[in-house]
Order: C-alpha cells, then structure tokens, then sequence
C-alpha cells in the first residue's frame, strides 16, 4: 500500500459555513535515534480543542503534550536491519540524540540508554497499525504482535514498538497529554 500524506483541515467561515483552511502535504521529518525511522507531525495543540475555531493554530513542539494538549502523529518505521547494526560511538550517540532533540524537542530525552527503544511519558496515546507489522514489547516480558488494523491504547506505561519484519510500518497516534498520579 501507498501512502501521499497530507493534511487538509475546515474551519468555519465568518458566515458561519465551514471552509478549507489547508491542504498541504505532509513533511517528513527523519528521527536520528531510530535509524531508518520518519516522523510525520500531523497536528497538535497545547490547549482542549475549540470547534470552528477560524484559524487553528498547529502545535507540535514539545514533542510530549502538556496536559490539556494533544498530539497527531505518524510514524513510519524501516524494516528489520538484514545485517548487525553497528554500534555508533558516544559521540555519534550524544550527536543523534542532540539532532532528534532539535527536531524533536522532549523526545530523546524520554528514550532510555540502556534499553534501547524503551521510554515512558505522561500521556495516553491511541495507536493504530495501518501498514506492515511492529512488536509493543512491554515491562512484563509481554511482547504483543500488531498488524494492520491492530489498535492499541498506550496508558501511560514504559514501552517499545519493533518492526522485525521485511516490510515497513507505518503507525497513527493520537497522544493526549495527562496527569500522572502514580
């Protein structure tokens, strides 16, 4: 399946009729600590969304929302390596992180260095798998297979997504910032 994403977002005129606001492609942003990976930021907002708002503004930067915020992304991720991956020095480390951190910003932050992929935030996020397949691999051991379709409810909790397959994934959320209470 192929994908020509874009985004096209209404509004409602001043006659109270809605409206075009955009339709514009989408960029894809490359995500340096997932070597192969590219992000799509679709739309975000710090604030609870306002219907018919006459211009909405998008705001995708920090990564992680607030928690009145919300985040649409998707995320394409390359197939499983057919070779050992080499091992990037400190430096080349310190330098993909710092890069993913301009780009963007919180993320990198939240990945843990000694568990490769795994990283935890303050938001609930729903997930769908609309191509390929990818792993959520969770604290208990768990590793649950996703394939298209597939929909998750990511609550909050330390995880990782894998795709071991030969194919690319690619994958919706939609990430609600929250109040952590425990």
């Amino acid at each position: 399946m192929s994908f020509e994403f874009r985004r096209v977002v209404t509004v409602l005129g001043d006659d109270g009729k809605s409206k075009l606001h955009e339709d514009a492609p989408l960029k894809h942003y490359e995500v340096p600590v997932l070597p192969g990976a590219e992000m799509l930021k679709v739309w975000g907002s710090e604030e609870p969304p306002v219907p018919g708002v006459a211009s909405p503004v998008d705001v995708n930067d920090p990564f992680f929302p607030g928690p009145d915020g919300n985040r649409w992304q998707i995320t394409i991720f390359p197939p499983a390596p057919t070779t050992e991956p080499v091992a990037p020095s400190v430096e080349g480390l310190e330098a993909m992180a710092a890069e993913t951190e301009r780009v963007f910003p919180g993320l990198a932050a939240k990945f843990e260095p000694d568990a490769p992929g795994f990283h935890t935030s303050d938001t609930v996020d729903y997930v769908l798998l609309l191509e390929g397949e990818v792993f959520l691999k969770l604290d208990d051991g768990v590793e649950v297979h996703l394939t298209p379709g597939s929909c998750v409810v990511q609550n909050g909790t330390r995880h990782a997504w894998e795709n071991r397959g030969t194919e690319r994934a690619i994958v919706a959320a939609f990430i609600l910032g929250g109040r952590r209470v425990r």
